[in-house]
């Protein structure tokens, strides 16, 4: 018996899992700020928040520079869809993967 990559299974969880942690990021990040700034900024949970908030820019910064250079660092509001297609792309590609691998088909060999 042989386990190999589900091609429909990645597709389908690489969809899903991208819509998932977007809708994750805008909503749980965006009360995550908003306590941090406003009650507990040196609480444990924004610590944490900052770190993956900072490893995200660091990533997007890289993409950016070869996409749109005016936006990295920020930039006008015409970056956001040069930065969410960074985001969409990173997530459905991981989610492919792990799609894949999770729900792999076994094949029995005769």
């Amino acid at each position: 018996m042989v386990h190999r990559f589900n091609w429909k299974a990645g597709i389908l969880f690489g969809i899903a899992f991208a819509v998932v942690c977007m809708v994750f990021y805008v909503f749980v990040g965006a009360n995550v700020d908003f306590v941090c700034k406003n009650t507990s900024p040196n609480a444990f949970g924004c610590g944490l928040y900052r770190a993956v908030d900072v490893g995200m820019t660091v990533y997007a910064n890289f993409f950016l520079q070869f996409i749109a250079k005016e936006c990295v660092g920020g930039g006008p509001d015409s970056c956001i869809g040069p930065a969410l297609s960074i985001m969409l792309f990173t997530l459905l590609v991981a989610g492919f993967i792990l799609g894949g691998f999770i729900f792999r088909r076994k094949v029995v060999r005769k």
